[in-house]
């Protein structure tokens, strides 16, 4: 929390940023926040782009507003505890190849909360409506003198996400929607550096920020009375992230001078297919498959303004699926429960998986209710239990040294909203 107290008082960064933002080890593959819609975490977002009783699907997929009339407001929380633990760990000095000692690093993740907000208005046939997300975060940090230093001592991306929408009713069968993404992105990388002569480490921190813009499309439709389907796309964003790399020296070595940096960054494009079935008036089953396009995060390269040789990272990322399937009970009408499970695809691939990103194949479970104790108010919890596989470090690199290991994952998330109907 207290990364997130010094960002916040960054006098860049609006206050509002600071209600937002709280980055973490991702909670979805790759470096994503799949905590958009509270009300769906106990579904562990089954179903979601077929949309739900509260307008928060609209991220998913911006078509769902057509379930809803009049006005609304969405708040959702949820409190993240990641670990991750680097373990029978071995590496390599830079360039010579000397075997390298040092810690492990422990637990590298910090536990986060991840909000988000929705609002909606309704004119006949019309809805318009914005979300207000961090659909993108990460934050690892190791110690200085870690066992894998060269590759990672700090890592951390944040993102604002705007949201606004508007989305046109036929009928009770059909909606279509489109929305503009306007996106905020802020990065931070730090390693540290073996200069050959120098016999100590040079610290390295580069930071960069930008805006950048895309769009979402949906359409919902009920085929048959009780069957509902929903599909979501939201587009690639393009960040071309600006800022400055600052290095600090060891003792009696001159500090080089602060210059600027440039890399880029591409958020995914995300295909969201989402099945409503209701059976009886008790009984609902629901799905998702989504399909992220994460190949296009071949490599991360940072040029320096300065003429310094580019800083290069292989990724050679894969596109990758989501599969959630969920059931909810309805015991009484203004009760629901929600029971479900997922499987998480990782966009990693052994031998580029780096301590950056210790990202691999997940499975979700969850459990959650939704109540709603008055016409105008909903209330709902849910909990999640995501299990990661072992994500096997296997790098070789001259310039960084070799690192071999293994990161033991795991998530739990507890999560609260409300919407209030007007």
């Amino acid at each position: 929390m207290a990364t997130v107290l010094r960002r916040c008082g960054k006098p860049w960064l609006a206050a509002a940023a600071c209600l937002i933002l709280t980055p973490t080890l991702a909670t979805a593959s790759g470096y994503a926040i799949r905590e958009q819609s509270s009300s769906f975490q106990g579904l562990s977002f089954a179903g979601v782009a077929a949309g739900g009783r509260d307008i928060s699907p609209m991220y998913f997929n911006p078509a769902t507003l057509g379930l809803h009339e009049g006005q609304q407001v969405h708040v959702g929380a949820s409190y993240i505890l990641p670990s991750a633990r680097f373990n029978d760990g071995s590496g390599t000095m830079p360039f010579t190849g000397a075997p390298l000692g040092g810690p492990l690093g422990g637990d590298v993740a910090d536990d986060a909360v991840v909000p988000s907000v929705y609002g909606m208005v309704s004119a006949g046939n019309w809805r318009f409506g914005v979300g207000v997300t961090a659909p993108f975060g990460l934050r690892t940090e190791q110690p200085k003198d870690w066992i894998g230093r060269y590759h990672a001592t700090e890592s951390e991306l944040v993102t604002i996400n705007v949201n606004p929408v508007v989305a046109y009713r036929f009928d009770e069968r059909l909606t279509v929607a489109l929305g503009f993404v306007a996106q905020y992105a802020d990065a931070t990388l730090g390693n540290a550096v073996r200069v050959p002569g120098v016999p100590a480490d040079f610290q390295s921190k580069i930071t960069g920020s930008d805006w950048d813009f895309g769009y979402t499309l949906g359409v919902l439709t009920e085929p048959l009375p009780g069957t509902r389907l929903g599909l979501g796309y939201r587009s690639q964003i393009n960040h071309s992230l600006t800022g400055t790399r600052r290095v600090t020296s060891p003792p009696g070595v001159p500090t080089p001078a602060v210059t600027g940096g440039r890399a880029a960054l591409q958020t995914p494009q995300i295909a969201s297919l989402g099945l409503r079935q209701e059976l009886g008036e008790r009984w609902s089953v629901l799905g998702t498959v989504e399909w992220t396009g994460w190949s296009t995060f071949e490599r991360l390269v940072i040029t320096f303004e300065d003429g310094s040789p580019a800083n290069i990272t292989e990724q050679n990322w894969r596109d990758t699926w989501f599969f959630a399937l969920g059931g909810e009970y309805r015991p009484r009408p203004d009760l629901a429960l929600q029971a479900s499970v997922a499987y998480d695809q990782s966009p990693n691939r052994d031998g580029f998986r780096t301590p950056r990103i210790p990202d691999a194949d997940r499975t979700w479970l969850s459990v959650g209710l939704d109540w709603a104790p008055r016409d105008w108010l909903r209330l709902g919890g849910a909990y999640s239990r995501i299990f990661v596989a072992d994500g096997r470090i296997d790098l070789q690199d001259t310039q960084r040294g070799d690192l071999q290991g293994r990161f033991e994952n795991g998530v739990d998330i507890l999560t609260l909203h409300a919407t209030l109907r007007f």
